[in-house]
Formats: structure tokens, C-alpha cells, sequence
């Protein structure tokens, strides 16, 4: 049987799932096994929704982290990466190129130009 869950909190996605797809403004960025994901995530926009995700173990912060910027309009057409404008990783190639989803490993896949080392 498999389960369906869709969230922005890693903490309860990391509990409960085996399996984690990624997407942004629609589309699939990345997939991996949990394990793997949270142990190298490898798309921009994966490792920043980990960072604004608050740390349990730290001391409470005054205000958690945010991705700067806007989410792309959803009537507007993107012809390059949707998280482009919002990446710190992102080359002109970023904005219109749309990148194509990949296998990167035996179980993993990944959609960007530039993707976060290993």
C-alpha cells in the first residue's frame, strides 16, 4: 500500500515517508530515498527549504529563515527553471533552459543546472 502525504514540514515528511519528492511551482526538482535526501539534499531549492525548517536542538531565534524572494505567478509562462530567480546558484543558462529531470545515482533523481555538490 502506499500513502500520498503533502507537506513543507521535513520534520513530519522525515518520520514518516521511505521515499520524497521534491517539486517546485509544479514540477518534480528532486526524488531520493529519505535517507539520502536528508543526508545530501542536491537541488538549491531542497537544501533552502532545510534551512528554514527550525533546529529543535538551538537555542528559539527571533525570527526563523525564509527563501527570499516570490514564488513564480501560476497563469505566467516559465521558460527557463521556475526557482531561477530565487537561486543563489543560478547561471543565465538557468533562465532559459528549462532542465530536464535526471537520474543521478540508483535511485535518485534530480532537475537542475547546477546542482549542490555532493
Amino acid at each position: 500500500m502506499g500513502v500520498v502525504l503533502i507537506s513543507h514540514d521535513f520534520a513530519v515528511v522525515a518520520g514518516l515517508a521511505d521515499r520524497i519528492i521534491v517539486m517546485y511551482a509544479g514540477r518534480v526538482v528532486e526524488s531520493a530515498t529519505a535517507a539520502e535526501l536528508f543526508a545530501r539534499p542536491r537541488h538549491p531549492y531542497t537544501a533552502a527549504l532545510m534551512q528554514c525548517a527550525p533546529d529543535l536542538a538551538a537555542a528559539p531565534t527571533p525570527r526563523m529563515s525564509t527563501l527570499p524572494g516570490q514564488p513564480p505567478d501560476p497563469d505566467a509562462r516559465i521558460d527557463g527553471c521556475a526557482f531561477a530567480p530565487r537561486c543563489s546558484n543560478a547561471s543565465p543558462r538557468c533562465r532559459i533552459e528549462r532542465p530536464l529531470l535526471q537520474s543521478i545515482g540508483a535511485a535518485a533523481q534530480l532537475a537542475c543546472h547546477h546542482p549542490l555538490p555532493i
